[in-house]
């Protein structure tokens, strides 16, 4: 079997060999790389350089935030068996009590259904409250929101979350995320900028394993 150096040659030779062997080898490496982009994609949430993702071990529980933010998470700190992260963009200092004009203060709150009715009593009392708002999901107060694979809850609610230690009044959102529940605390300022399409961004990336 002759080489082919030009195309008048190739009748009768390899190149026809050639050409499907490095076409298949091309759509392995584009295959190749389509897979592991997926992959990243669905191990960790990113929605560019600005956000970073968070990851807590004990309760398995991840979300994308952005980077600018302050973030504290714990857990145990409101009850045993809840997680809390609380985060801000880092323009709601000023007098105690007062809400400024451009804070926005994210409080998530996160624990295992007390399926059985026992646990601690914030835990038991904050699904019952959950549980409320799924069942009667239609009043008035309550809408649901698309986010991705969840369906989530928002509660209007104009008070600041003051037993969460927050000073700017917001709406609440509530979802399942398989063996547990998620609560979502959104207070801000009135001249704060931004604040559904993060708020929305954070909550879509929550994920419990």
């Amino acid at each position: 079997m002759k080489d082919c150096d030009s195309k008048k040659e190739c009748l009768g030779c390899d190149c026809r060999k050639k050409t499907i062997a490095a076409g298949a080898m091309f759509l392995v490496l584009v295959a190749a790389a389509i897979f592991l982009l997926v992959r990243q994609a669905q191990s960790q949430p990113f929605f560019g350089a600005e956000w970073k993702n968070f990851r807590e071990n004990t309760l398995g529980i991840s979300f994308a935030y952005p980077s600018s933010w302050n973030l504290v998470a714990d857990y145990d700190h409101y009850a045993p068996g809840i997680f809390s992260a609380e985060m801000d963009n880092k323009k709601c200092a000023g007098a105690p009590g007062k809400c400024g004009s451009e804070c926005i203060d994210l409080r998530i709150l996160a624990a295992e259904k007390p399926l059985d009715g026992r646990g601690d009593s914030l835990v038991v009392q904050l699904y019952e409250d959950f549980m409320m708002v799924r069942d009667f999901s239609v009043s008035p107060l309550v809408a649901e929101i698309d986010s991705g694979s969840k369906k989530v809850f928002q509660v209007d609610h104009g008070g600041p979350t003051l037993a969460l230690t927050g000073a700017c009044a917001g709406p609440l959102y509530l979802f399942e995320a398989g063996d547990y529940f998620v609560y979502v605390f959104a207070g801000y300022g009135n001249n704060a900028v931004g604040v559904t399409g993060d708020v929305e961004k954070i909550i879509s990336s929550i994920d419990i394993k």
